[in-house]
């Protein structure tokens, strides 16, 4: 760890002035969370950082800006994050097949996080994230790059980071030994032909840490760094809890458009969009209990295909517990509290499912 001393002021800011040198993409469709993720980004040391909403305009940016990673949400209009990451690696024209991609997203159940993962993501990072577990995410793509892989329909990091081998499979793995009989170098690739296919890798690839000038990013990005851009979360709380409780009132319209007509797709849309967004933002701004809360709606949401009283009833309460805990900031989670609460909602979403 760096010291905090006075003296050692001068070194820190030498250190993370090296991340300058390094090109951003951030894709989030909610200009305020990207406004305050930037802000972050900014504070670890990172000068140049674009930002697009959808994941079309992040394809049009890295093909007109030297762009170094990519940092994107899942759910964008009309291109999503997850169709961003296969275009980057498969389509003919992508414009950097192994650009590093860090998905950043409030899905994370584990059917969202293998479909990352065979779409070629670099690295999977859940929101509600803190300045620690975003730069673990970023120290992981510069110090530790993994080999490139491509196959068939599959290019991206190998999820080994030694034996290159495709997802899935994994009882059909060859030892490393075994596999080196049937490569074939060609210039900077290797080409493994094994189960039938030909497995086309290319080695780890350290231009970004050398963009540091052969720094660990993870001597940038140490403990004293992170925790200042912390702060950076710490002071948009209340700017937080300004926007969630416009997002409370949005959900308020959809909700009463839903009881006006139970079969109103579109309010029962907007109702898990915003809920989603609580659910994803809440506990990044040190509101766990409202990102629980928020992640229980969603879920009730999701289970539901037709609409009657009694689960407006548990939205209801949903919403009503939401808004108890922002407008009286209810940051710390006092367990009594919280337990009573959680288990109040998991009861009725229990009866009314």
């Amino acid at each position: 760890m760096v010291s905090t001393s006075p003296l050692n002021e001068m070194a820190l800011r030498k250190l993370r002035n090296k991340l300058a040198k390094i090109q951003l993409l951030l894709a989030e469709p909610d200009a305020r969370m990207s406004s305050i993720t930037k802000k972050l980004l900014h504070s670890f040391g990172f000068e140049t950082i674009h930002i697009a909403k959808s994941g079309d305009r992040a394809v049009n940016i890295i093909k007109t800006h030297a762009i170094d990673l990519v940092i994107t949400e899942w759910p964008m209009e009309p291109m999503s994050g997850i169709d961003f990451v296969s275009f980057m690696r498969t389509a003919e024209d992508s414009p950097k097949r192994n650009m590093p991609i860090i998905m950043l997203t409030g899905h994370a159940d584990i059917a969202h996080v293998e479909k990352a993962r065979d779409a070629g993501v670099t690295e999977y990072l859940v929101k509600p994230f803190t300045a620690k577990t975003l730069s673990h995410r970023i120290i992981q793509v510069i110090d530790n790059p993994r080999s490139f892989i491509r196959f068939d329909a599959f290019a991206g990091p190998d999820r080994r980071r030694r034996v290159p081998l495709p997802p899935g499979g994994t009882d059909r793995r060859l030892p490393a030994e075994e596999m080196e009989k049937h490569a074939k170098k060609l210039g900077d690739r290797t080409i493994y032909h094994v189960h039938g296919m030909d497995i086309e890798v290319r080695p780890p690839d350290y231009s970004l840490r050398q963009k540091l000038d052969d720094t660990a990013a993870s001597d940038i990005l140490n403990e004293e760094n992170v925790r200042r851009a912390q702060e950076v979360l710490t002071h948009a709380r209340g700017d937080f809890v300004e926007w969630v409780l416009v997002d409370l009132n949005q959900m308020e319209h959809a909700y009463e458009a839903l009881a006006a007509d139970l079969t109103d797709k579109k309010a029962l849309d907007d109702l898990r969009e915003l809920a989603f967004g609580v659910k994803a933002q809440a506990g990044t701004f040190s509101f766990p209990l409202g990102s629980e809360v928020g992640k229980s709606l969603v879920d009730f949401l999701h289970t539901i295909d037709e609409m009657n009283k009694f689960r407006l009833l548990v939205i209801r309460k949903h919403i009503d517990t939401l808004y108890v805990i922002f407008h009286q900031r209810l940051q710390e989670r006092d367990a009594e509290v919280r337990d009573e609460i959680m288990q109040t909602l998991h009861a009725l979403v229990h009866k009314f499912s």
